[in-house]
């Protein structure tokens, strides 16, 4: 087995993401993916709240990732992982939706 198999990104603070299509670079930074489970079981909950951050270099409305299905996709993949980290039969378990974990496109200046 190799090292990567047995790391578990659900210990993990943030991921960083990078992604390409059509020649155009972004980086998806999945923050707070560790508390999940205590951000969707708790009412005062005090941890850093999930979500993803979509860094896009270039302002352009043409030359944009749709980030909303990109972040779809990552909400999927995450689903999966947990699911399987946490020997989770149950298909209709996904704490990972776009309430729990929306995605923010910051703004530059």
């Amino acid at each position: 087995m190799n090292d990567t198999a047995r790391i578990d990104i659900f210990e993990k603070e943030i991921l960083l993401l990078p992604f390409e299509a059509c020649g155009h670079k972004s980086l998806f930074v999945v923050i707070g993916a560790n508390n999940i489970r205590q951000y969707t079981n708790t009412r005062r909950f005090h941890g850093s709240r999930p979500c993803i951050l979509h860094l896009d270099p270039i302002c352009s409305h043409r030359s944009r990732h749709n980030h909303r299905n990109v972040a779809d996709k990552l909400r999927v993949w995450l689903n999966v992982l947990w699911r399987s980290t946490n020997n989770e039969n149950d298909r209709l378990v996904m704490p990972f939706n776009k309430r729990s974990l929306p995605v923010i496109q910051p703004k530059g200046a």
